[in-house]
């Protein structure tokens, strides 16, 4: 067509052609360059980047987000203003993506590239430390199990955690998860039947977590708190072993002078069944006969010998194979011994 309106032949010449005159934008002054162009976030299928707005005497109309692979980049977004984010979604997982960023006016005024910058797409790693704190009469080395990538799964004595050198108390395991990651976990001290076992984590419930990056990349799963009852048990301290463990006797390992009439006591870690016993015997191996008591709470177990001790006498007691009022069976043996009278007697001995 020409001003004469549709052409008969559109291949011949336009016998009234028109004049089509380009007039120079009123502003040619550019955008600032774009700042601090940077990765918000990433994982195997998207990269999330952010930026800081540029300035222009007319405004900013867009911004232009160029990608490369090493190669030559290419356009793969425009974002109006006053948008300064995106989120790359064509990404493909393992590869390495570098961005570039230019600004743009009404009067398409381009600003130079933004400093580059670059980022996999893969799944964010996170380093994620156990801490758990456990009874103080805990014997052995205390194991973390679960279903967490990249350990045994759910093998008992497989992964050791290690004690903390100012609490014994306290132990730890760190290990790098990818972020998201969700799994159950318990702690140990080496086999099933010396696993925790206490409130709501019993029998198949187990302990969970969600990985997540945070602000660093770093992650504590702090099992720590005694105060138990009150909130969820997941992320409080180990509370009871499944085993019955010894916690305390009477007298005590090593103690001179004892009375012969004492009576010998056990104390356990819970609740123990009505036939509980342990052996007593003098440094010859002779039984010594008595009567076993399970007191009110039965946690702890007296024995109280048929006729007095023998004064200067050294007696040792185990106890072993004992079964709790839940029908755990003791897996840890304690073996101890104490001498009767000879402090009583000794000063008359050197007079």
């Amino acid at each position: 067509a020409d001003q004469n309106g549709p052409l008969a032949d559109p291949a011949a010449p336009p016998p009234n052609p028109g004049v089509l005159t380009v007039l120079p934008a009123a502003d040619t002054t550019a955008p600032s360059v774009p700042q601090n162009l940077r990765v918000t976030d990433w994982g195997t299928d998207f990269i999330a980047l952010a930026w800081d707005a540029s300035t222009d005497d007319t405004g900013v109309y867009a911004y232009d987000l160029y990608r490369s692979e090493g190669g030559a980049a290419v356009k793969v977004a425009r974002v109006l203003a006053p948008a300064t984010t995106y989120t790359d979604t064509a990404v493909t997982s393992g590869t390495t993506y570098t961005y570039t960023l230019q600004a743009l006016d009404s009067f398409f005024n381009f600003s130079a590239d933004s400093a580059p910058v670059s980022q996999t797409a893969e799944a964010k790693m996170v380093q994620v430390t156990f801490r758990v704190r456990v009874p103080d009469y805990t014997p052995g080395t205390v194991y973390l199990a679960g279903d967490l990538p990249g350990l045994p799964q759910w093998d008992p004595g497989a992964t050791a955690m290690t004690q903390v050198s100012d609490n014994p108390d306290i132990w730890e395991y760190t290990l790098t998860l990818p972020d998201g990651t969700q799994a159950m976990y318990k702690y140990t001290r080496g086999s099933w039947d010396t696993v925790e076992q206490w409130r709501s984590i019993s029998g198949l419930a187990n302990r969970s977590l969600t990985v997540a990056y945070g602000a660093d990349g770093t992650q504590l799963v702090d099992d720590t708190a005694t105060d138990w009852g009150n909130g969820p048990d997941e992320h409080k301290a180990v509370q009871y072993w499944r085993d019955p463990l010894v916690v305390s006797v009477a007298p005590a390992d090593g103690a001179i002078g004892v009375d012969a009439a004492t009576a010998i006591t056990v104390t356990w870690s819970v609740t123990m069944s009505a036939g509980t016993t342990f052996d007593v015997a003098d440094r010859w191996g002779t039984p010594v006969s008595g009567t076993f008591t399970v007191t009110s709470d039965a946690h702890s177990v007296v024995f109280i010998p048929d006729t007095p001790l023998t004064v200067g006498e050294t007696y040792q007691v185990s106890v072993s194979g004992q079964t709790s009022a839940g029908g755990d069976v003791q897996q840890v043996p304690a073996l101890w011994a104490f001498q009767v009278g000879w402090r009583a007697i000794l000063p008359l001995i050197f007079r």
